[in-house]
């Protein structure tokens, strides 16, 4: 899509859904009641089997921002996503699961993150992912420092994720040079994608808990064998850049450890040879 038909000063919200009525709602709700209202907010069904087009149908009587989309391409949260970008005509593109939510001023704060640092393609915070019994945890760590989570973040990239996609915000016009989430990856596709944007372009950071991912079950992002494939993925597709950053070693530990973990260990160290020879 050509910049020029993008809506000056809009923000498309991108929420890709499967079977997710019980918790869906709250999640548009963070993005209807958001301080800034000049949006547009895409829910992309992965045709789901429960009522979730009658909640979204429901829901866009009260917000006519809203728009139900069906995927009928790639399945899956990055083919959802995928067809969200399509679809969007805002300026910017952000991106929220349906299960987490935001804090009220989260787009509101993005955006002047982004507008008072125009060499930045994306903006980023920090988020709260929540566990078992109440619990959570703050991504990325609360001893990492804004500055080092700020501006050129590849090397911190090549260590470990530290960009929650629910959290991004992005300028349209990076998608575009950048692509869409990669469908072959089952698990941490939006690691890679995360990769691509630090590639690209500096990151803008708020140092603020801008959105809140409660605990659920969310079947093959928490599979540890998916989760391995992924990191394997990742070595190949950016082994010069993991040579080039020097954290080519580090990732291979983390691979290896993982596979002992799992029981995999005699099965992955030949792959990884041929990755790394």
């Amino acid at each position: 899509m050509n910049t020029n038909t993008y809506t000056e000063g809009l923000v498309s919200v991108i929420i890709p859904t499967y079977n997710r009525i019980k918790v869906l709602e709250k999640s548009v709700r963070s993005v209807m009641e958001q301080s800034y209202d000049n949006l547009e907010i895409l829910i992309v069904d992965d045709r789901s089997t429960d009522n979730t087009r009658i909640l979204v149908d429901e829901l866009s009587k009260e917000d006519r921002r809203i728009r139900y989309i069906l995927n009928d391409g790639d399945k899956g949260a990055s083919g959802a996503r995928n067809k969200g970008i399509f679809k969007a005509v805002g300026e910017y593109i952000a991106f929220e699961d349906s299960d987490d939510y935001y804090v009220p001023d989260k787009i509101e704060q993005q955006l002047e993150l982004l507008k008072s640092n125009k060499n930045c393609g994306f903006c980023y915070s920090r988020f709260r992912k929540y566990i078992e019994d109440g619990r959570y945890y703050i991504v990325p760590g609360i001893g990492m420092t804004a500055e080092s989570l700020a501006g050129n973040i590849i090397h911190q990239m090549m260590v470990d994720n530290v960009v929650g996609c629910p959290t991004l915000m992005v300028r349209h016009n990076i998608m575009d040079e950048i692509g869409g989430f990669d469908t072959h990856f089952r698990a941490l596709e939006d690691y890679d994608f995360a990769i691509r944007l630090a590639k690209r372009s500096d990151a803008a950071f708020s140092d603020r808990e801008l959105v809140y991912s409660p605990y659920t079950c969310k079947g093959v992002s928490t599979n540890p064998m998916n989760d391995l494939s992924a990191r394997l993925m990742l070595m190949l597709k950016y082994k010069r850049l993991y040579i080039e950053t020097g954290t080519l070693n580090h990732s291979m530990e983390r691979v290896l450890t993982d596979a002992q973990d799992i029981g995999v260990l005699d099965q992955i160290v030949p792959i990884l040879e041929k990755i790394i020879s």
